[in-house]
């Protein structure tokens, strides 16, 4: 989605403007949907800066998000096959119908491709065509034609290469014959309804033992993965910047 700028809104605001007496909200509404579509851009190309921690790039993505609310934003969260394509880390819808078709995991429903395109997946996995197995024109020297794949440096952090690898367990791979890769090495196949959306709002029991009657029972954090070992999610507190490891968790994937 490309971002507007201010001569874009000016332009889509004059030309609809009328009459007063014949509508007198319009020109209202039309600014509120044109700062919405740029805040859904804004929205779309946030990412995380080399130098950035995480209490940052959150305390960002929520300034944000409770602005687009404020302007009227509705979640696409509301149907399932979005929300299933987005607790899989963005799997293609194909690899998800696979799933779904082969019986591959536990409790996935069939998963329809919905008529719109994710731009998050244009951003993260657009690439160019291959070349052609003839080519017209070929080299005549040694490196006189280089094919090369850029990319600079990339530094993700620890949890999102954890909760990457954990999803790409229960993802179909073309090595292997309709299972997943927990289920060749395991040898049953993974349960998928704990799955939840990567950078959720997640709301954390606090213990009794560490509160009083009157103190708060939750509290809030970001779901930043998973834990196998103790059936757990990993929660990030923005406020202390502490990870921390709960199963009493009540998720916001609309937040």
């Amino acid at each position: 989605m490309k971002a507007l700028g201010s001569q874009d809104v000016w332009d889509i605001v004059n030309n609809s403007y009328e009459e007063p007496e014949k509508n007198t909200y319009k020109g209202v509404d039309q600014v509120k949907k044109v700062r919405l579509q740029k805040l859904r851009g804004d929205y779309e190309s946030l990412r995380m800066k080399e130098s950035e921690s995480v209490s940052d790039y959150t305390s960002r993505l929520l300034a944000v998000v409770n602005e687009m609310k404020i302007y009227g934003e509705t979640s696409c969260l509301k149907d399932p096959n979005w929300i299933w394509h987005l607790r899989f880390g963005h799997l293609n819808f194909d690899g998800l119908r696979l799933l779904a078709k082969k019986d591959m995991v536990k409790e996935l429903p069939y998963v329809k491709h919905p008529d719109q395109f994710c731009e998050g997946c244009l951003y993260d996995k657009q690439s160019r065509k291959s070349f052609p197995q003839e080519s017209s024109s070929r080299a005549r020297r040694l490196l006189e034609l280089v094919h090369t794949d850029l990319c600079g440096l990339i530094k993700p952090s620890l949890s999102v290469v954890e909760c990457a690898v954990y999803l790409s367990n229960c993802s179909p791979i073309k090595s292997l014959w309709y299972k997943t890769p927990q289920q060749a090495w395991r040898g049953r196949k993974p349960s998928i309804a704990h799955l939840r959306l990567f950078g959720c709002m997640a709301y954390a029991y606090i213990p009794y033992q560490k509160h009083s009657k009157l103190d708060d029972k939750s509290e809030n954090h970001v779901f930043v993965g998973y834990d196998a070992s103790l059936k757990g999610y990993k929660l990030y507190n923005p406020v202390i910047k502490k990870t921390m490891i709960s199963r009493d968790v009540v998720f916001d994937e609309e937040a």
